[in-house]
C-alpha cells in the first residue's frame, strides 16, 4: 500500500458524518471515473461512494444486504480466508 488519502462524508442513511481512510492508488491508479469505493456502514448496509479523480465524492449508492447476501459473502470469505474488511469489499461490487 501507498500513500494514504482521508475521505468523508454525509451518510445518506443516518445523516451523520464519516470518514474512512484510503489507498491513494484505488483513485490515481484508475483509468476509469467515477471510483466505486465500498464503505461498510454495518452488518447489513454498504455505501457505495462514487470518488472522482480529485478524491472528491460525487454520489452515493445504498447497498442492503439481506442474510442470503450476507450468508454468501461469509462462505466466500471463509473459502478464499479473507478478511472482511472494507477494503476487500471492492473486490465484490
Amino acid at each position: 500500500m501507498g500513500e494514504k488519502t482521508t475521505i468523508k462524508f454525509e451518510c445518506p442513511k443516518c445523516h451523520q458524518w464519516h470518514q474512512d481512510v484510503i489507498d491513494s492508488t484505488l483513485v490515481t491508479g484508475s483509468k476509469i471515473f467515477p471510483v466505486r469505493y465500498p464503505y461498510v456502514h454495518d452488518a447489513s448496509l454498504v455505501i457505495l461512494c462514487y470518488i472522482d479523480a480529485h478524491f472528491t465524492i460525487r454520489g452515493f449508492e445504498q447497498i442492503t444486504l439481506g442474510k442470503n447476501t450476507v450468508d454468501a459473502l461469509v462462505k466466500k470469505g471463509k473459502e478464499q480466508k479473507a478478511a472482511t474488511t472494507a477494503a476487500d469489499w471492492k473486490n465484490i461490487f
